[in-house]
């Protein structure tokens, strides 16, 4: 089977910039394009939560971590970039601790979870769903109703954004 990776991004401090800054959610998309669109990922499922971001993905050419790191250095300059511009005083929440920066956007993290077993592949597809709806973060009643996830593409079978592949499981076995 070819695998995809589970990944979840975290904002430092877990700040609750997405809901704060709703123009931040564009930033996290138009990241996601460019990469499809230069062919170095594809997106399965995604949700977009106050704080932190999940993921399905294949990554394609390279191993996760290069990617995952160029994807959150760009993604935290654009996010800066943004607050500087909109509300200086927020990026206080994001205070590095180390000497070579005085933001920091993004949480240090390698949890990458390789899938290669279609019901792990759907638990994580659920999960990601289904995370707007339940606990703290609940947000939504129903899945399809967070305007950040793939949710709605998987209930409909239509794309709600341009860089998103539709896959129900993963591919079979080859040989």
């Amino acid at each position: 089977m070819d695998g995809a990776y589970f990944s979840t991004f975290t904002l430092n401090n877990w700040v609750s910039l997405f809901i704060d800054f709703p123009e931040s959610n564009h930033i996290i998309c138009n990241s996601f394009n460019d990469m499809v669109k230069t062919e170095e990922c594809t997106i399965y499922s995604f949700v977009i939560m106050r704080d932190h971001i999940h993921l399905l993905w294949k990554i394609k050419d390279q191993d996760t971590s290069t990617l995952r790191t160029r994807f959150t250095k760009f993604t935290g300059k654009e996010i800066a970039k943004y607050l500087r511009a909109t509300n200086e005083e927020y990026l206080d929440n994001f205070q590095s601790e180390r000497s070579d920066r005085k933001h920091k956007i993004w949480k240090q993290s390698k949890s990458d979870l390789l899938i290669v077993h279609n019901d792990i592949y759907q638990q994580k597809l659920n999960y990601i769903h289904d995370n707007p709806t339940k606990g703290e973060y609940k947000t939504v009643k129903a899945p399809e109703d967070h305007a950040y996830s793939s949710a709605v593409s998987y209930h409909t079978g239509e794309r709600n954004f341009k860089f998103l592949t539709i896959r129900r499981a993963l591919s079979p076995p080859r040989g």
